[in-house]
């Protein structure tokens, strides 16, 4: 095995919780699919994720002998996350296992429910009025910092009722450039917009985008091309689900 964490104390609690897992001895599972699943563990009184990496084929497994697996990334840039103070799981381990092409990430546990499973079943009296407009923030903080989710779905912002409201996880796909890109902000935003539809027309974007734009201002020319790249990807996301009529227009 290959390990990564803070510290090397870090190691023996890593290899109790991957037992439990292996024994099925968690607490309940979060997620059990491919290409990867998620389980709760608890030791000590403390609750932890595993997340597991599962092999797809072996030729993604003599690419990873030589790249680092996703967890790797994921875990390294949760750490540059943070730096940034943009919330996400501190990560407590990341492990891979190259004779099987088997990865794993460990971080705390946190009581809070996506977006995705919240929005559908409450009103907006649930949430605070604000919640676009502090959605909104936290997403610009994180690109103005030239952090890209690249995968920034309701499922993987975690919603809690106190501050800070947001927490980003799933950063497998995300990437970290040295100026802002254009390219990849769309992508963020036209994914959120047409997967988080609801909050979006019963609110409005104007105090998401207007929030969002607080926090990472942008001259009016880049401003511009990015919500025109943003208009046409929510778009296509949205009639690749047949969810909207094509004439649909989002309030920008």
């Amino acid at each position: 095995m290959i390990f990564w964490t803070p510290t090397p104390q870090e190691i023996p609690l890593t290899l109790h919780l991957l037992q439990l897992v292996q024994k099925k001895k968690y607490d309940f599972p979060l997620k059990v699919d491919r290409p990867s699943s998620l389980y709760v563990v608890s030791k000590n009184r403390q609750r932890y994720v595993v997340k597991t990496y599962h092999r797809r084929h072996f030729a993604k497994t003599l690419r990873n002998l030589l790249l680092l697996p996703r967890a790797f990334s994921a875990y390294r840039l949760a750490y540059f996350f943070l730096e940034k103070s943009i919330p996400t799981p501190s990560p407590i381990a990341a492990v891979y296992q190259p004779l099987v092409g088997i990865a794993h990430l460990i971080t705390p546990y946190l009581p809070a429910q996506s977006l995705h499973q919240l929005l559908p079943h409450h009103s907006a009296e649930f949430f605070p009025p604000s919640l676009p407009r502090l959605l909104g923030k936290a997403v610009g903080k994180m690109h103005r910092a030239c952090v890209f989710h690249n995968d920034l779905k309701t499922s993987n912002i975690l919603w809690q009722p106190h501050p800070p409201y947001f927490h980003f996880v799933d950063l497998d796909h995300s990437q970290q450039t040295s100026v802002f890109s254009l390219r990849l902000a769309s992508r963020d935003l036209s994914c959120l917009l047409a997967y988080g539809g609801w909050w979006a027309k019963k609110w409005g974007c104007l105090r998401f985008i207007r929030s969002y734009l607080q926090a990472n201002p942008l001259p009016s020319s880049l401003r511009d091309k990015l919500f025109q790249k943003t208009l046409q990807k929510t778009h296509q996301r949205r009639l690749q689900r047949k969810s909207l009529p094509p004439q649909y227009s989002l309030p920008f």
